[in-house]
């Protein structure tokens, strides 16, 4: 089915407006001569100016609104204010679209869900499984509308999704993150800073189990023009220049009737294509042609085929030439087909022209920019016939009920306001269907910017969203049958965002912008307007005026400046305030602040210089000092608090002398904003009260020192270290100034130490390697001393540590093992004195007051380096795979994993000796190197080395440096893989041999050789607990035996009832690459619940053929017959020859079911019974007579098994090639048959093979 939209549609404005999200703007300096492409631009001094992008083309390209905005950037941080002549440099290139891989998007007039994609190209989702398959369970979150007239204008069409992402979308696969590029590629980001380099965002991210269906391209490793920006060049955006074919369309309206007071009749359907450019079309001219007469039509309008609403907002009449003129340009993408009607809105009496037979037709189009038309014009559309007898419906609009009296006091944030209503009534002829009006706004206020949230109800009942359009709110609605002579209610509401002293005066323009339909003719019907606010000229019903009353102000808290610390010192952040304005821009005039603090009653000579500060760090009121003998500061600077959301930050002087102790507290209040603040609308002039008429209160500050708290952590612990290793992290400790009032420089750190056996002792800010850096002086000769705890070493920097106040950091010290350190002997290094005030051990200032720190110091000698000439490497198997037959040819088998884990330092793997040896699996022959071919080490998916294995038994592996490390107190994992060799027909040994086993190791301690990265001594195994890998046996078939289960019976019955019934079935598989599988023997024991009988079981194939003669099942135990085993020697259906020596053959690449038939009697209510196949376990029988004839040794020909003695599945891969069919020297006669053991389905031990169970149904 098709994929609805499964979310609610909001109303869209058309322009971004900047102070909807409180953003206000310092001034910026334009740079000489034009802004460059992504650029984002704004008209300045105007509120709610619309946002532009200077696209790569130097076209400027408006964001339609906040949405669009939204999915290319968090904030307005980046927009220039500049003048109209600056924006003028730049001629309009269109829209900008949707980011790709952010959001889907649709539109009110489809009912369709796409992904766009680089330039504003569509995918359609085709089903709610794709797009749940792709995006999620909550892919509908993800769906926004666009506004109608932007979808067919920016975006252009592209192919159907289904299982691919588009170009664009952001993908994760585990820490790793991929950019979905052309043709199904992924380009992964080299590094979490390429992916914010193209201001991409997280919250888009999709994450995925793989990228497997896709190739990998170039990674990201940085910024890339066509990825961190709208690029209008790829299709998205109005772009002239194109050529545009134009014809009519194959559907356009066949000859008909058209009446009196018919609107919008549609004439004529064209079809205009654009080619590999875009076009904007400048002009497009229609003429009335047949016969005919102009006065028949009242009105001309061109609609949009996809809305059916007009483009231009005036209806046309036609001039002397017969011809409209319709002047409001029309974009069309690139490779986009958009179908237009030229439509006629007929006279109200066609008395006078009854029986003519006008055709409207497109007489010309131009176009802007070098672009041609192409098509043969005028295209006329067929005649219509003009019919005055026929009365259709009538409809008769008025305001409506749920008017609101005028009124100037409609406050800014007021919500769902009803600021038009109108009743639409039905005539005495005929039903109508209402589905669509455009309302006109006359007065002053912006729809886009003053107003937002239109809705129309019916009734009180929301039936749609309103999409702004210029001066216009459309509505398209689900079409409402309003039956004769009845009259429906209808309201228009809205939110008031800004406009103080603007006006709102909704209506309807033009008689046909109320759109309803006879529902018996069929025909759009040209309303009648009438009664109080009606009027024969446009607009041809208006509602009352509305005027928007003064802005107001809301302040509150502000979240910029928590709860924090501050010292004693200058510029000293002792809150914020959040200040709130709709309607207009404010100023506040006057401002007075009460300073709340637990220091005394008045604090003049403690705190001095108060000052107000905006968000860009400009001061807009003070210094002011507070009044004296009081806890007030009064402000008279005057400062204009834009619309939207901002923050003000108040600071001051904390003095020296003042008084200040430590845990003093102090915060800012507005002590009743409504009597604390005095403000005016800059637009009306008017009088603003604050909002709330309560105390205001900033976070409280508390007054600290500069204190610092040092902690040694956890790593470094107690190691040993290799001598002549570099860069040996030593000490470590956090430095933690989340109690400080102020930032805190830290000059010097003396490090208690114990041994010179360390050089070039480095203390890091930060961590080494992950950006730590390295503070100078180096200390190259540490001190040694046995009482280490009184010998130090000092680092006294060039360049002090910063520690910034409410933070905390990590101070690491990094030295470097002597090569000539002894083993055994250690170092010591740590921070031990606890004096507060004046720490040895650390020396601190704060960055403001520039007082001596306190520092709390936890003392820790460290932790104890002992250092070692050499690491040492622990040698095992890991995770080997179970025991198994394996086909001989395959490639890549796995036969075990070795670990190989390092201790003390870095090994760098220099050697393996591989050895190749008998698997130790009994019953089987004796494998050895000629049963491998080729042997394969790898580290994961890394291929280390391979090589073929000589006589000798073993490969040495040498490798070069760096191809393996192991790291220190890790591990490395080695898997041994192998190609094994064939198994030829006529010779053993030919190379691989039949049933032989073979299975892989190191040959003990001397079988690995590496080197110690820190000490470059050789270092081999010094705990070594195994090596071996698993063994494997060599066939040329390879069978695969699967049985019946609750969820797969492999057509058993699944019920118990008396009578024949099929207990149980088996499947034996032949692997495709392998040889044939014959079947000798097969043993199943059937079990029961309760007093049944089990009587003449056979077996059968899927064709119906006994391959197993009917027998009762033999007892196992001599018991009383209600639990036993039947043993089937195969009996072929295919050959007479001998039933003892006609095995079952399988086919490589097929598969047989057999079916264990048995007849039941005396089953009853509670019972049941059980059947499972019997395996085997290892062989004992002899190796020797493998190949043979039973001529010579007769040990594994296929009667050589005993039934329930390693015998009990009996199989052969015929790897002799002998035939089933002939009478001397058959298959079954050598020695190439093998029992269950290792048979995959079968158990390794005689029972352990599932049961399958089935009871009595009634």
């Amino acid at each position: 089915m098709h994929l609805l939209k499964k979310f609610a549609v909001f109303s869209l404005v058309i322009t971004t407006a900047l102070w909807s999200v409180g953003v206000s703007f310092a001034p910026v300096a334009k740079a000489a001569g034009n802004y460059g492409a992504g650029s984002l631009l704004a008209l300045e001094g105007q509120s709610g100016a619309a946002v532009y992008y200077i696209g790569s083309d130097g076209m400027k390209y408006v964001f339609p609104d906040g949405k669009t905005y939204n999915t290319w950037y968090d904030n307005f941080d980046n927009v220039v204010r500049v003048n109209v002549a600056e924006l003028d440099l730049y001629a309009d290139g269109g829209a900008v679209t949707y980011r790709p891989g952010t959001k889907l998007v649709t539109h009110m007039n489809t009912a369709k869900i796409y992904a766009v994609g680089p330039g504003g190209t569509l995918h359609w989702i085709p089903t709610g499984d794709v797009a749940e398959d792709l995006y999620g369970a909550d892919w509908g979150s993800r769906v926004l509308d666009v506004i109608p007239g932007y979808f067919s204008s920016s975006y252009t069409t592209g192919s159907d999704l289904s299982t691919m992402y588009p170009e664009g979308t952001l993908l994760q696969v585990g820490e790793d993150l991929y950019y979905v590029g052309e043709g199904d590629t992924v380009r992964p980001f080299a590094t979490s800073d390429a992916f914010e380099a193209n201001n991409f965002s997280y919250d888009y991210v999709i994450d995925v189990a793989n990228v497997d269906g896709y190739s990998t391209g170039e990674s990201i490793t940085g910024e890339e023009t066509e990825l961190a920006g709208y690029m209008p060049g790829e299709g998205g955006g109005p772009v002239s220049g194109g050529d545009l074919t134009v014809s009519l369309a194959s559907d356009t309206p066949a000859s008909g009737i058209v009446v009196e007071g018919a609107a919008r009749y549609p004439f004529t359907k064209l079809k205009l294509t654009t080619g590999s450019e875009g076009v904007t079309i400048d002009t497009m001219v229609v003429q009335r042609g047949g016969i005919g007469q102009d006065a028949a039509f009242s009105t001309i309008d061109v609609l949009d085929g996809s809305t059916m609403i007009p483009f231009d907002q005036n209806s046309k009449t036609f001039n002397s030439n017969h011809q409209a003129t319709f002047t409001k340009d029309v974009v069309i993408p690139a490779n986009t087909t958009q179908y237009i009607y030229l439509a006629g809105n007929m006279a109200a009496s066609l008395d006078s022209y009854a029986g003519e037979n006008p055709a409207l037709g497109l007489a010309s189009i131009t176009l802007k920019g070098s672009g041609s038309v192409i098509g043969s014009l005028p295209a006329y559309g067929n005649t219509q016939t003009l019919n005055h007898t026929i009365t259709i419906g009538t409809a008769t609009v008025q305001r409506g009920s749920y008017n609101n009296a005028s009124s100037t006091t409609i406050e800014v944030g007021k919500q769902d306001y009803t600021f038009f209503a109108f009743q639409i009534q039905a005539g005495s002829v005929e039903d109508v269907t209402f589905n669509q009006v455009s309302v006109y706004q006359e007065g002053t206020a912006s729809l886009s910017e003053d107003l937002s949230g239109y809705a129309l109800l019916k009734d009180g009942t929301k039936i749609a969203d309103g999409v702004v359009d210029g001066k216009y709110i459309n509505f398209s609605i689900a079409a409402t049958t309003i039956p004769k002579g009845q009259t429906y209610q209808y309201q228009v509401q809205a939110d008031v965002e800004s406009g103080s002293a603007r006006t709102v005066d909704l209506g309807i323009y033009r008689t046909t912008d109320l759109l309803v339909k006879g529902n018996t003719y069929g025909y759009n019907i040209t309303p009648t307007y009438s009664g109080t606010g009606s009027a024969a000229t446009k607009p041809v019903l208006s509602a009352n005026e509305f005027q928007i009353a003064n802005g107001n102000m809301t302040v509150e808290r502000g979240s910029s400046v928590g709860a924090d610390n501050v010292t004693v010192g200058s510029d000293q952040t002792l809150g914020a305030f959040k200040f709130t304005v709709k309607g207009e821009p404010i100023d506040v005039t006057e401002l007075t602040l009460t300073i709340v603090s637990s220091s005394g009653a008045q604090i003049e000579d403690a705190l001095e210089g108060v000052k107000i500060v905006d968000s860009n760090g400009v001061t807009v009121a003070g210094p002011t000092d507070i009044t004296n003998d009081a806890l007030t500061v009064a402000f008279t600077d005057t400062f204009t608090l834009p619309v939207g959301e901002s923050e003000y930050t108040i600071m001051g002087n904390l003095n020296i002398s003042g008084g200040w102790a430590t845990d003093d507290t102090i915060y800012a209040r507005l002590a009743t904003a409504a009597s604390a603040i005095t403000a005016t609308g800059q637009v009306t002039g008017n009088s603003i009260t604050a909002s709330p008429a309560a105390n205001v209160d900033t976070n409280t500050q508390t007054v600290k020192a500069a204190n610092l708290t040092v902690t040694r952590n956890t790593l470094p612990a107690n190691a040993t270290v290799i001598a002549g290793a570099q860069d040996v992290l030593v000490g470590s400790w956090n430095f933690d100034g989340t109690n400080s009032g102020e930032d805190i420089r830290i000059t010097s750190i003396v490090v208690h130490a114990s041994s010179t056996n360390f050089t070039n002792l480095t203390i890091y800010d930060g961590v080494f390697g992950s950006g730590g850096v390295a503070k100078s002086p180096v200390n190259d000769a540490p001190a040694d001393n046995d009482g280490y705890d009184s010998a130090s070493s000092t680092f006294a920097f060039d360049d002090p540590i910063v520690l910034t106040k409410g933070t905390s950091k990590t101070i690491q010290l990094i030295a470097d093992v002597n090569t000539g350190a002894v083993a055994e002997q250690v170092g010591i290094f740590g921070l031990v004195d606890v004096s507060t005030t004046a720490n040895a051990s650390v020396i601190a200032y704060g960055v403001t007051s520039g007082n001596r720190g306190i520092v709390t110091l936890t003392a820790d000698m460290g932790a104890t380096m002992t250092v070692a000439t050499a690491g040492t490497l622990t040698i095992s198997t890991y995770n080997n795979p179970s025991a198994a037959i394996v086909r001989a040819g395959a490639t890549g088998v796995t036969f075990g994993n070795i670990r190989l884990e390092a201790f003390n330092e870095n090994l760098d793997l220099d050697q393996l000796k591989v050895f190749v040896a008998d698997g130790n699996i009994t019953g089987t022959a004796t494998g050895n190197y000629q049963d491998v071919s080729k042997v394969y080490l790898y580290d994961g998916s890394t291929l280390l080395g391979s090589a073929a294995i000589p006589s000798t038994g073993y490969y040495t592996f040498n490798f070069p440096n760096n191809t393996l490390t192991i790291p220190q107190d890790g591990s490395k994992t080695i898997t041994v893989k192998a190609d094994l060799g064939t198994i030829s027909s006529s010779a053993d040994n030919a190379p691989g041999t039949p049933g032989a086993d073979v299975r892989f190791g190191l040959g003990g301690t001397d079988g690995v050789k590496t080197t110690g990265v820190d000490s470059n001594d050789v270092v081999t195994s010094e705990t070594y607990n195994g090596s071996t890998t698993t063994g494997m046996v060599l066939h040329k078939a390879l069978p695969t035996v699967t049985h019946s289960t609750a969820s797969a019976p492999l057509g058993a019955a699944t019920s118990l009832t008396n009578g024949a019934i099929d207990l149980y079935a088996f499947n034996v598989a032949a692997d495709a690459s392998g040889n044939e599988v014959l079947l000798y023997r097969a043993t199943l024991t059937v079990a029961t619940g309760g007093t049944i009988n089990v009587t003449s079981c056979y077996l059968r194939d899927s064709d119906g053929n006994v391959v197993g003669t009917a027998a009762d099942p033999t007892d196992l135990d001599g018991g009383d017959g209600y639990g036993g085993y039947n043993t089937y020697t195969f009996d072929n259906p295919l050959i007479s020859h001998s039933d003892e020596l006609e095995p079952l053959q399988i086919s490589a690449g097929s598969s047989e079911t057999y079916y264990y038939n048995c007849t039941i009697a005396l089953a009853g209510t509670g019972e049941n019974v059980s059947v499972a196949m019997l395996g085997d376990t290892a062989s004992s029988t002899s190796s020797d007579g493998y190949g043979n004839p039973t001529t010579d040794i007769n040990t594994n020909y296929a009667d050589a098994w005993g039934a329930l003695n390693q015998g009990n599945f009996v199989w052969s891969d015929n790897y002799k090639g002998r035939g089933i069919d002939t009478t001397g020297a058959t298959a079954t006669e050598y020695g190439q048959w093998y029992n269950g053991y290792l048979v995959s389905g079968l158990g390794a031990v005689t029972t352990s093979t599932p049961s399958y169970t089935i009871s009595w149904s009634g």
